[in-house]
């Protein structure tokens, strides 16, 4: 996240929070809902692991910016992937968009893999972190998947596995909480490339709190 480890902690409990509140409505009104319900705490966990890399980075300790960094990349390279479009084939009704979001969160799975595996490689090393206009950057050395695509097209792959499941839903308020992610997507995109994982991710955490509305209305069955 930017600026510091203060709004780091404040947002990631806060979203804590949020959590809290969806997995409540989803134990008590339909259990399918429970893995969605999950998304604004993960979220949370996501955020507190970069203040970890914040205050390493202030504290000038780089374990604790590296374990950091591990916890937050792991939802951002890998655990998005698959866990958004599972959660969405879980509660879907179309049979023919259920086994597509499905297909989606085994791609994302693999894909995540791929990503995630090789930035925790203790033999490569090859993980840093750095401030760039009040935001982290992660820096990585070498991925061999990346290496083998242009960097637009895995961005596109990406974005297509967690954005089409959301806007694609029947719930108005999933489609919302899509088309607002990824807008803020192609703005941080724009604006803010040099730390693009980080302003972005922030922001869909933010948004996610627009879950609590969902789960508020969510009806029991």
């Amino acid at each position: 996240m930017c600026y510091s480890p203060e709004i780091s902690t404040f947002t990631g409990a806060n979203l804590l929070l949020a959590g809290v509140y969806c997995t409540t409505k989803a134990v008590k009104n339909n259990h399918r809902y429970i893995p969605l319900s999950f998304i604004p705490g993960a979220f949370g966990i996501q955020q507190l692991c970069e203040g970890l890399v914040w205050l390493g980075i202030h504290e000038n300790n780089p374990n604790l910016s590296l374990a950091g960094a591990f916890g937050f990349l792991f939802f951002a390279l890998f655990f998005w992937l698959w866990w958004i479009p599972l959660s969405i084939a879980l509660i879907e009704k179309r049979k023919a968009l259920k086994r597509a979001f499905a297909v989606m969160a085994m791609l994302g799975l693999i894909f995540g893999l791929m990503l995630y595996l090789p930035v925790v490689d203790p033999a490569e090393g090859q993980l840093t972190t750095t401030v760039a206009r009040h935001s982290i950057q992660y820096h990585f050395n070498y991925l061999p998947l990346i290496s083998t695509l242009p960097a637009p097209a895995w961005h596109i792959f990406y974005a297509t596995i967690i954005l089409v499941p959301l806007i694609a839903s029947t719930s108005k308020e999933l489609k919302a909480f899509g088309v607002c992610t990824t807008v803020a997507g192609i703005i941080s995109y724009t604006v803010s490339y040099y730390a693009f994982i980080s302003i972005w991710c922030i922001s869909a955490a933010v948004m996610s709190v627009m879950l609590c509305v969902f789960f508020h209305r969510l009806k029991k069955e």
